[in-house]
């Protein structure tokens, strides 16, 4: 169930609770939607529900009297499967370009971050600051966090923000720790 459907569910549910004519009437109108639709997927013939609507050169041939009803109903139905086949793998196609991009944002955001930390290597402190951000992100929950905030391209900023006003405390365990 997408979420579109399960707001749908919910707010129908709602309606029919309110129990006030104009939300009752609403819900008929969506109840009628519904049973319209699955009408058509089923190719149900039913008063006011035409199952071939969508495709007016079957109907067309039906009324010439070319094919039969029920053979434009088998034809629509399999037209109907080849558009959600389509469509399918038109949303995998599409994820698949979306993480192909991901990846390529991850790669560029973690180049980026390795470029300034070598661009700093030769500051006094490095050493100290580069162990107090592994150790930062060693734990699970600060990775999630900084991933979840920076977009990949602000990676980069992030980790100069994190790196630059550091300040260590005396323990053998840095801590990164920004100067206000």
């Amino acid at each position: 169930m997408t979420p579109e459907e399960l707001a749908q569910t919910l707010e129908f549910s709602a309606l029919l609770q309110s129990g006030e004519t104009a939300h009752l009437q609403t819900a008929l109108q969506m109840l009628e939607a519904q049973r319209a639709d699955l009408c058509k997927k089923l190719r149900v013939k039913l008063p006011g529900i035409d199952a071939l609507a969508e495709y007016s050169d079957l109907t067309q041939e039906v009324q010439q009297g070319t094919i039969t009803r029920q053979r434009a109903l088998e034809i629509a139905d399999l037209r109907s499967k080849q558009d959600t086949i389509q469509q399918q793998a038109t949303a995998q196609q599409h994820a698949q370009q979306e993480s192909a991009q991901f990846e390529v944002a991850v790669t560029q955001g973690q180049q980026a971050m390795m470029t300034y930390l070598q661009q700093n290597a030769h500051t006094v402190d490095h050493a100290a600051r580069l162990q107090a951000i592994q150790t930062y992100f060693a734990q699970p929950v600060n990775m999630q966090s900084f991933i979840q905030i920076y977009h990949s391209m602000q990676w980069k900023p992030a980790l100069k923000w994190m790196y630059g006003p550091c300040a260590f405390t005396s323990s053998p365990h840095y801590a990164v720790v920004p100067r206000y």
